[in-house]
């Protein structure tokens, strides 16, 4: 907890200035912490250079360079930015956002920000709230979906946003659930939905026989 606060005060020194860059391509991952959110940006294909973007309720912005790696490989690959603000060190990583690597026993996560290199503070995302709410109520009912246990499934998602995901749901292949290591045969594709009124969270299955989709939980 006072790692948690400690982490809270350094985003609150945070001190902004005019927005610098400009013909930014879409953003590459969003994280919000506290009253901040950081945005990483970037600058075109053919430069291949990345900015991030810290923004403060009140709108202002600034700009700093960030430095672009990837870390694992396959399912497992996560992008990692690193950059620098007021002589602070920050990471914002990636990880879990494209594929299923976690998937057999723990829930998602769109990203991290650390704060002060290895020994520093590290918090999560805010936006990871829906897709946990929406992890878990696949949990709930997925005996609706395939007898399989959580164990067996490796659930990938997409397209997420703060009101909608789209999950795949897939056999794992190893020694204790057995099939083919080589293969990863779908089971299920699943819709996410969150009110942004009531903040209620619906869910939908992708129904093969009638190309439609049909609610799970409504």
């Amino acid at each position: 907890m006072h790692n948690f606060y400690t982490a809270l005060i350094l985003l609150l020194c945070f001190q902004t200035v005019p927005l610098q860059a400009e013909s930014l391509e879409p953003s590459e991952l969003v994280c919000k912490v506290s009253d901040k959110s950081f945005t990483i940006y970037k600058e075109n294909n053919a430069t291949n250079k990345f900015f991030a973007i810290i923004r403060t309720k009140n709108d202002l912005e600034v700009v700093v360079d960030a430095f672009h790696r990837a870390e694992g490989s396959g399912v497992c690959k996560y992008n990692i930015w690193d950059f620098e603000y007021q002589g602070l060190s920050i990471v914002l990583d990636q990880y879990s956002i494209n594929t299923g690597c976690w998937g057999e026993e723990l829930p998602p996560e769109v990203g991290t920000l650390k704060i002060g290199g290895p020994e520093g503070v590290e918090l999560l995302c805010e936006a990871n709230s829906f897709l946990r709410k929406s992890y878990d109520q696949i949990n709930q009912n997925l005996t609706k979906i395939t007898g399989l246990s959580s164990a067996c499934i490796s659930f990938e998602y997409e397209n997420a946003s703060d009101s909608e995901v789209e999950w795949t749901l897939r056999e794992v292949h190893n020694e204790q659930c057995g099939g083919d290591p080589d293969t990863a045969p779908r089971i299920a594709t699943l819709k996410s939905f969150r009110d942004q009124i009531n903040g209620k969270v619906t869910l939908a299955i992708n129904d093969l026989p009638c190309a439609c989709w049909k609610w799970l939980v409504q």
